[in-house]
């Protein structure tokens, strides 16, 4: 193939691998990719590009047009911010709560905007992509504060099994309330306990819970966190170790 060609195909392969970046980031703030026939879609549109990619990607690094793979991500990051402006960030959400949300969610879209305009100030160069990360952490913090406790499994296994591993206890061999409730088609039954009010396993490594204790440190109360260290969690790290691989081992058995 003779270079005209190849930068063409590195276009096109650039241009379907933007597709793809751009079609899974929409799935992820549908339903993270589950559970919604158009995240479904989304998601694989998103292999079928990225693997058409892969197919036209020349044998040999080219210099291929910028300006079909940068459209397609603008009409990406667009798409995206209008999504968030719409829908609330997280089902769980009180929306009463989010009052500083889409200023800030404006604030990066002028910044996005921004790179666009090709007479930039230098100041402005430089200071864009600093400003960016700000306002997307205060965009995280926001829905933090939104939704502190959000009813969900994840947040209150990890919560939990991190308490009970800086009280000294294996978080392996407790309890986890169901936050949905018997009868719920989000946890396997047999995980459940007979009347379906509490969960018997943590399907989270140790050194999981361990990054979470810092946080969950400070949902506990000061009597019980005066009394736990973290020389406490340490110690009981094998114990727990053992416990999550035993009962990861009778689950593939099973």
């Amino acid at each position: 193939m003779d270079d005209a060609s190849d930068a063409g195909t590195g276009s096109l392969a650039a241009a379907l691998s933007a597709a793809a970046a751009v079609a899974v980031a929409l799935a992820l703030g549908i339903s993270n990719g589950m559970l919604d026939p158009w995240a479904l879609v989304l998601v694989t549109a998103a292999g079928v590009a990225a693997l058409a990619a892969r197919l036209f990607l020349p044998t040999e690094p080219v210099r291929a047009s910028s300006r079909w793979p940068t459209a397609i991500l603008g009409a990406g990051l667009a798409a995206s911010l209008a999504h968030d402006a719409i829908f609330l960030p997280g089902v769980t959400v009180n929306p009463a709560s989010l009052g500083g949300f889409r200023p800030v969610l404006a604030g990066c879209a002028v910044l996005l905007a921004s790179y666009a305009w090709r007479g930039a100030p230098a100041w402005l160069a430089r200071a864009r992509f600093p400003l960016l990360v700000l306002l997307a952490a205060g965009l995280c913090a926001v829905v933090i504060r939104a939704s502190p406790s959000p009813p969900i499994d994840v947040y209150h296994f990890q919560q939990i099994g991190a308490s009970a591993l800086l009280a000294g206890e294996n978080p392996y061999t407790i309890l986890y309330p169901n936050p949905y409730g018997p009868g719920t088609p989000l946890i396997d039954p047999a995980l459940l306990t007979p009347d379906g009010r509490f969960a018997i396993a943590n399907p989270y490594p140790p050194l999981v819970l361990l990054a979470d204790a810092p946080g969950a440190a400070e949902n506990i109360t000061h009597a019980t966190a005066a009394k736990t260290t973290k020389r406490t969690a340490i110690k009981h790290l094998p114990e727990c170790s053992n416990s999550w691989l035993l009962k990861r081992s009778r689950a593939v058995s099973a």
